[in-house]
């Protein structure tokens, strides 16, 4: 009975611990998707120069 607790324990917390990780990773895509619009935005409203770049 020790040894079927102790697995079950083991797989619940690594699922924990891929979907924490999944979670991150969805997390950082719609991050860097936010940050990217902005910085399309910016550009938009802000003309820069491409030589100044």
């Amino acid at each position: 009975m020790e040894k079927f607790k102790g697995s079950v324990l083991c797989k619940v917390v690594i699922t924990l611990m891929v979907l924490s990780s999944v979670n991150a990773s969805i997390k950082d895509d719609m991050r860097n998707g936010v940050s990217f619009k902005l910085t399309e935005l910016i550009r938009k409203l802000f003309p820069v120069d491409e030589k100044v770049m």
